[in-house]
């Protein structure tokens, strides 16, 4: 543990403590003793945050809410396309059977390979989403078939024949692309791309095999439950009214320099953001306001100016130097003279630098 550090003003001061362990391994329960400890100065009047990785690592984990509201999504839009409660929940079943896979196997890689904690999150998202898209594709063609009155079975295998192999050809090349993120040479996003390419595959592999079985087990039960005021697409074919995607496409493809113009003017339009976007690493000050690493970051800040945050660390290897201490010496002053930085630490080559006036956004 350092000494005590005070800014300028003396308002707000900072103690650095180093465990022998990582961060990780510190758990709730070591964070909890150095709770303790700021307690007693907070008792003193004074207020204590908490910064660093320790904090982050013994927090709680995060409720999946985005999930669960993307799902509850998905069931209404399934809802009103399909108009039946059985059709809507065949590939919300194979998408959480895909991801549960997904994740188990992520779960045991993990015990041998270092993952990021955005990689399940990011499989997560890539791997529901996929999941819901390759079924609905499957069990649209396959109602299509039954309603043009073949068996249950050979409207699963010509479903899977047709709808499937687009499946796999937009797969593949998905997960062709997310791969491509190993190019980058930074394992963390490599691991990343790799777990999204996974979820991908799994999704894959599920919609074009539990799929087919799910459908030979529910029959021509697929259309029973269901939803009230909304009306089956063969439905409307049998009184010869067009569903409302069959109307828009013909209407799309009767005039498409137009529509295609007005679609070419809508993407162009929402890439203007494009060419004023800032990007930035995330830190502490991206965390919630009420959370104790973003509080100590804002102290910190508000002390001891703005860059005090963001240390950059300079690494010199003297060892093949014939004097270190003039080396050491060369270094630091060559750092001090550089535009930009302040505070250079000469003990562990430390610097502070100075950031824009307006950050990078997050």
């Amino acid at each position: 543990m350092s000494g005590l550090v005070t800014s300028p003003g003396g308002d707000v001061g900072f103690v650095t403590v180093r465990y022998g362990i990582d961060a990780r391994d510190v758990g709730r329960d070591g964070f909890s003793r150095l709770e303790e400890v700021g307690n007693g100065v907070t008792a003193a009047g004074m207020s204590v945050e908490y910064g660093g990785d320790v904090p982050a690592a013994a927090a709680e984990p995060e409720a999946h809410t985005s999930e669960l509201i993307g799902l509850g999504v998905a069931m209404v839009v399934l809802l009103f396309a399909f108009g039946s409660v059985l059709a809507m929940g065949l590939p919300l079943i194979s998408a959480l059977f895909g991801l549960g896979v997904t994740l188990t196997t992520l779960a045991l890689t993990s015990a041998v390979v270092d993952l990021s904690s955005t990689a399940p999150t990011l499989a997560t998202m890539i791997g529901l989403a996929v999941g819901i898209d390759y079924s609905l594709f499957i069990v649209t063609r396959h109602r299509a078939f039954l309603h043009q009155g073949y068996p249950v079975e050979e409207a699963a295998a010509r479903a899977n024949a047709t709808a499937g192999g687009a499946v796999v050809f937009a797969g593949m090349t998905v997960i062709i692309a997310i791969s491509g993120l190993v190019v980058v040479g930074i394992p963390a996003v490599t691991v990343m791309g790799l777990g999204a390419a996974l979820g991908v595959a799994v999704g894959v592999m599920v919609a074009i095999s539990l799929l087919p079985a799910m459908l030979g087990f529910v029959g021509h039960n697929i259309d029973k439950l269901k939803v009230p005021g909304v009306h089956l697409a063969h439905e409307g074919a049998a009184h010869g009214r067009q569903s409302l995607g069959a109307r828009w496409a013909g209407m799309v493809t009767r005039n498409p320099w137009r529509w295609g113009a007005i679609g070419l003017g809508m993407m162009l339009i929402l890439t203007v953001p494009m060419f004023s976007l800032r990007l930035g690493m995330t830190d502490a000050g991206s965390k919630p306001p009420s959370s104790t690493e973003r509080q100590a970051y804002d102290q910190l800040t508000e002390g001891f100016g703005p860059g005090f945050n963001g240390p950059l660390t300079v690494v010199v290897d003297l060892s093949g130097a014939a004097d270190p201490e003039a080396a050491a010496e060369a270094v630091h002053t060559a750092l001090v003279a550089t535009d930009g930085l302040a505070d250079v630490d000469p003990q562990t080559s430390t610097t502070r630098r100075r950031l824009p006036s307006s950050p990078p956004s997050r």
